[in-house]
């Protein structure tokens, strides 16, 4: 009888126990005494607490969390919370994917990016967001499955396009690259950054038609610093000095720092021989960033070239402080022992 009776409480104890599992029920955090919340954030955790089960009143307290960098741990949780309570959402996995990448837990992002795209393998922007960030991680063969995947359920996904065509820029197959860049102006001729890649492939060819796509590219933003540079620069390539100029100068107008454009510049003047002119942008150069080790060399070498072996010497030296492996520097010390 004792036997029984052990046994009858046993079974009573275990039912407790999983009636009392099942009845807990998991609440959203709890941010109420978080003195740090902004004000809209306080007043999202109000209706968040007076009402638990609302996921739209979590989703935009986790938005505006997402607005203060120091509190991104919070969104985290919030945007955490909703995928779990609802794992097919799209809205849901895939800002809390985008969240925890951008926060560089890049393993836990994949993995539920790889658990939703499972539960839901036609979602375009799911299969987007696999094969970009497969595209960031240099892995640019998954990038292009995904990429593909997605471009076969929708053929004018525009994003889709461009990252298949910088994987296969990267990859070095220029010809599939271009011709996606062009697929995509055709879809979106506004598409300023596929012009520019057009322009770039084109200028690394020493093709002409990269003018035509560096000014196409300025016509959509006259400020595409990225663009102006590309077309300065490619008529530097090919000797068209006085325009590569007027670009560079056009660029330190819009960008005073915009180190790349001031030391060509300068360089252009030194390979001018207008010494003085190139040492005088060079020292500018030097002291908006006294640690870009090029422009003190440039500076020393217009003093080598000016015959002036000591003030040579003493900013090869000064190279040599900064990066001891600068080996330019330690050629111009040897030439002047010569």
């Amino acid at each position: 009888m004792l036997k029984l009776n052990l046994q009858l409480i046993l079974i009573f104890y275990l039912f407790c126990s999983i009636a009392c599992k099942k009845i807990v029920v998991e609440k959203p955090q709890d941010l109420s005494r978080d003195t740090t919340l902004s004000i809209p954030t306080q007043q999202w955790t109000k209706l968040v607490n007076k009402n638990p089960n609302n996921t739209s009143y979590l989703l935009e307290r986790a938005k505006s969390l997402v607005n203060n960098d120091q509190l991104i741990g919070l969104a985290v949780r919030d945007f955490q919370f909703l995928h779990k309570k609802e794992p097919e959402n799209s809205e849901f996995a895939l800002s809390y994917v985008k969240l925890l990448f951008d926060n560089k837990e890049v393993k836990e992002s994949m993995q539920v990016l790889n658990d939703y795209t499972k539960l839901n393998p036609k979602d375009v922007e799911a299969l987007f967001l696999q094969g970009k960030y497969h595209y960031y991680l240099t892995e640019f063969e998954d990038a292009i499955l995904y990429l593909n995947r997605a471009l076969n359920l929708k053929g004018t996904h525009v994003e889709s396009m461009f990252f298949l065509a910088n994987s296969y820029r990267d990859m070095r197959d220029s010809g599939q690259a271009l011709s996606l860049y062009k697929k995509i102006v055709e879809v979106d001729p506004a598409h300023y950054n596929s012009v520019v890649q057009i322009a770039n492939l084109y200028a690394s060819q020493k093709n002409p038609d990269a003018v035509d796509y560096y000014n196409m590219a300025l016509r959509l933003n006259e400020f595409g610093l990225d663009a102006l540079y590309g077309r300065a620069y490619f008529y530097q390539q090919m000797g068209y000095i006085e325009e590569a100029v007027k670009d560079y100068q056009q660029i330190v107008e819009i960008n005073p720092t915009h180190t790349q454009s001031i030391y060509n510049i300068a360089y252009l003047n030194f390979k001018k021989k207008s010494w003085s002119l190139a040492k005088s942008q060079f020292a500018k150069l030097a002291e908006l960033s006294p640690t870009y080790v090029p422009a003190w060399y440039m500076i020393g070498l217009c003093f080598e070239a000016e015959k002036n072996t000591r003030k040579a010497a003493d900013y090869y030296q000064k190279c040599l402080q900064l990066d001891a492996s600068f080996s330019k520097a330690q050629l111009g010390l040897t030439r002047l022992t010569k």
